[in-house]
């Protein structure tokens, strides 16, 4: 069982060393994944419905995450302005 640091410190007593720091080294970034347009092509092309093209167009071109396109909702669309 692990305790506290200086759970039962005596205020008037001086703090000691806390001992090591933790080492947290810096995570290499990856670069994107991208898609050929070829691919982009033959994915439209094997969607069977204008609205699923809709949806992945929307997607596509906002860049959206997966959990946010899941997560519209009818109140979320402003059909006057055109707006998500």
């Amino acid at each position: 069982m692990r305790r506290r640091p200086h759970a039962h410190h005596n205020p008037l007593d001086l703090y000691g060393g806390e001992g090591r720091l933790r080492y947290n080294p810096k995570v290499p970034r990856r670069r994107p994944r991208q898609m050929p347009d070829q691919r982009w092509n033959e994915l439209f092309a094997a969607l069977r419905s204008n609205r699923d093209r809709a949806i992945l167009a929307l997607g596509i071109s906002n860049a959206a995450r997966a959990s946010e396109l899941l997560g519209v909702r009818g109140v979320d669309v402003d059909w006057g302005d055109q707006l998500v």
